[in-house]
């Protein structure tokens, strides 16, 4: 166990004590490369164990603190998240970001009603990234890599459908059939240039606010359409195609509101087509819901 800080007022928590409203003042031991450590707390008092280090096996220091009647005693337990950021340094490797949110279609023809409820998008901002912080580590500069899946769907009376030219059209469903849903479905890998500032940070260095912006360059590696209905005998008919002429490359804007340590609000929109030119009709997309570990 390396570097390890024993604050004996307890290891993972602070308790302060008072008695005839004087309060008393931390005691702190520092040792390195700890072997064993034993914290025991009841009624009576607090003692913390120290056995053993890599220089002396032998090594044993003890600390207690004995516990008045009159004494008021106050803790709190500290957990750090494995996703926790750190402002720790100039340059730094980060992951997170996983954004969980619905999803709009602006420009979508008005025959086709497509529900923002049901259609959403799962997203990993950064698997891995690269962040540039100024001296104050206040501000940041971060560029990585994550991928995104967005879910374009509705349960109306119309669909999409699959054209002879590997596009999409809008129709309605047969006659005499009860439409379940019809869906677009996009994956893409991405490629994010954010700018964050912290207003503010907790005693580990991670944002309590902060505000993010930036754009995310797409490559949409792969879409497709499904749609499904009860024909009139109530059997189930598919229909479906992984060809809908989506553009290869696209931007996102993007804004991140930090309202907490590692949870956030974003909204994040999308000011070109989802689909190429003649491959269907023109409508982009907007998406906003929470995002974690940014």
């Amino acid at each position: 166990m390396k570097n390890l800080f024993i604050y004996t007022a307890i290891l993972c928590s602070t308790i302060c004590a008072t008695a005839q409203n004087v309060e008393k003042n931390d005691t702190i031991l520092s040792i390195k490369n700890t072997k064993n450590i034993v914290i025991t707390e009841n009624k009576n008092g607090l003692k913390v164990s120290v056995n053993g280090t890599d220089e002396d096996s032998t090594y044993v220091s003890t600390y207690e603190e004995k516990y008045t009647d009159d004494a008021v005693f106050k803790s709190k337990q500290v957990f750090n998240s494995p996703w926790e950021r750190k402002a720790t340094g100039k340059i730094a490797l980060t992951f997170g970001g996983l954004a969980f949110g619905f999803v709009t279609a602006p420009g979508m023809p008005g025959s086709m009603d497509v529900e923002p409820v049901k259609s959403y998008e799962l997203s990993i901002l950064n698997i891995l990234g690269v962040e540039f912080r100024d001296k104050s580590l206040k501000n940041s500069l971060s560029i990585g890599f994550g991928v995104n899946w967005k879910n374009i769907r509705t349960t109306k009376n119309t669909r999409f459908v699959p054209t002879d030219d590997n596009g999409i059209a809008i129709a309605e469903y047969p006659e005499n059939c009860k439409p379940k849903f019809s869906r677009l479905k996009e994956f893409s890998l991405s490629f994010p240039i954010m700018y964050r500032h912290s207003f503010s940070k907790n005693r580990h260095g991670v944002s309590k606010f902060a505000i993010s912006a930036g754009a995310i360059l797409n490559y949409n590696s792969h879409a497709s359409l499904v749609s499904s209905w009860l024909n009139e005998d109530g059997n189930e008919v598919e229909e479906s195609t992984n060809h809908i002429g989506q553009r290869k490359f696209t931007v996102d804007l993007m804004g991140v509101i930090t309202v907490a340590p590692n949870v956030g609000v974003y909204a994040k929109y999308c000011p070109m087509n989802m689909l190429k030119d003649n491959y269907g009709p023109g409508f982009k997309t907007f998406s906003t819901g929470l995002i974690f570990a940014f």
